[in-house]
């Protein structure tokens, strides 16, 4: 059929995004105001952050007079609190892309490490900019990405100087969680042989903390919990992140950190933020409603597959297209001032791939109905 007529500029014009949520190139892009995009390129939770945050942003002028303290010592405490577990076990840094780039300091230079993919891009980099050999097991899109651990175990035993083990749970961008047994297996696997597994849990809090592995750190030396705030409580400006990892890496990676690296008012908004139980609960309600009816209304197109997610975002991948068509969609809709991400710079996956948030309803039926007018011609 005819697609939707549009006039582009010249192709070079049109970059696919290195991340998601880049509303100021996509703005230059389309020629809109970022006012006028909605961003499904950047999976943040759609409710906006928690009222004690902002209140905290609100009053902070007298934050701005002093340095911020070094050892995040408040913001520590409530995350102690919020997630049972030692402030000592606690490492905060600026975002956890910080944390990700200090995670190299603990592999010693003779050893390698192997990281699962599709997943953030970051975890490549970091381990590159130290020298660490990186080896790679590629999850598949026909099965769902789904693993075998018994298939990875004998990738990883085939390294010559295993280090550690780095995979997402959920994996970003398929946004499916780990077999909780295949877990248990890679993490008896590592702590039989005394190698780190890092497990980057940056969109757990959608799922639900009882799929996580976060209170198996305590009794597994080498295990490493990443999260962010950036996704869940909706803060990707204010740049916050930690790591729950044992207190000697802690004393480790904190010997590597830039000084004062979290700012005064990240470190008091994180002090409030875990306070407010109702927001954690309809945060995951919302989500979840949200993203079955995206997920069912998106798997009513026949051009695309949609994959099943655990958190707020889904990923799908155009059928029977090229990368000549995955553009002229991605094209298509910013013009119409929809931002999606695009995912032909993740491992193991192409242009005709693209992940795109779980946001409110009237945003996410403007995306569906214009999807429709795409492949199909008319909306629902």
């Amino acid at each position: 059929m005819t697609r939707p007529e549009i006039k582009f500029k010249k192709q070079q014009d049109w970059p696919y995004p290195e991340h998601g949520g880049d509303l100021h190139e996509a703005s230059r892009i389309a020629g809109l105001s970022p006012e006028e995009i909605i961003d499904f390129s950047a999976s943040i939770n759609p409710m906006g952050p928690p009222e004690n945050a902002l209140s905290v942003l609100d009053h902070s002028e007298g934050l701005l007079k002093n340095y911020p303290d070094p050892n995040c010592r408040e913001a520590r405490k409530s995350l102690s609190q919020y997630l049972s577990v030692e402030a000592d076990s606690l490492l905060i840094g600026n975002g956890s892309t910080e944390l990700i780039y200090l995670l190299p300091h603990l592999i010693n230079e003779d050893k390698e490490i192997l990281l699962v993919v599709p997943g953030f891009s970051e975890y490549e980099r970091a381990f590159n900019s130290r020298n660490v050999p990186v080896h790679k097991f590629q999850l598949n899109p026909d099965q769902e990405f789904k693993v075998e651990p018994e298939k990875l175990l004998f990738q990883f035993q085939k390294i010559k100087n295993p280090g550690g083990l780095v995979l997402s749970h959920p994996n970003s961008p398929s946004g499916n969680l780990w077999d909780m047994d295949s877990l248990k297996t890679l993490l008896n696997f590592c702590k039989k042989r005394n190698l780190f597994l890092i497990i980057d849990e940056t969109f757990i809090e959608f799922s639900g903390e009882k799929y996580s592995l976060l209170k198996q750190v305590e009794s597994n030396r080498r295990l490493i919990i990443i999260r962010s705030i950036t996704k869940f409580f909706a803060l990707p400006g204010l740049r916050l992140g930690y790591a729950v990892l044992q207190p000697e890496w802690h004393k480790k990676l904190n010997e590597k950190q830039v000084p004062w690296s979290v700012n005064a008012m990240a470190q008091k908004v994180a002090s409030v933020l875990f306070e407010d139980e109702k927001f954690l609960a309809d945060s995951r309600n919302l989500i979840k409603q949200e993203n079955e009816f995206l997920f069912e209304n998106l798997n009513t197109i026949p051009s695309i597959k949609v994959f099943p997610s655990d958190t707020n975002f889904l990923l799908f991948r155009v059928e029977q297209g090229d990368t000549g068509e995955a553009r002229r969609l991605y094209k298509y809709l910013l013009m119409k001032g929809i931002l999606v991400r695009n995912c032909g710079n993740f491992d193991g996956l192409n242009h005709i791939f693209f992940r795109v948030a779980v946001k409110n309803r009237s945003e996410n039926r403007l995306l569906i109905n214009e999807l429709k007018v795409f492949f199909n011609g008319s909306k629902s």
